[in-house]
């Protein structure tokens, strides 16, 4: 998985990128991404590897619910 479209970045830099985002976060946010990115996210939020990345739901117009509660991570979608 190291494909890179021109101009972009390579599937580890988005890990990279999107891992130093949620380490950033406070508080609530509402979050508008893409498909590879918001897989990327929810699987950083996890703890998954990319292969089990691959197998999370997506879609358009689907809103996750990632959430945080007494050390346990939760997404609903």
């Amino acid at each position: 998985m190291d494909f890179l479209s021109p101009g972009g970045e390579t599937l580890q830099e988005l890990e990279c990128r999107a891992e130093a985002f949620l380490k950033d976060l406070r508080g609530p946010s509402v979050i508008f991404t893409h498909g590879i990115l918001s897989r990327v996210l929810r699987a950083r939020w996890l703890g998954m590897n990319v292969g089990e990345m691959l197998g999370l739901p997506g879609g358009q117009g689907v809103i996750f619910h990632l959430s945080q509660e007494l050390g346990h991570v939760r997404l609903e979608k």
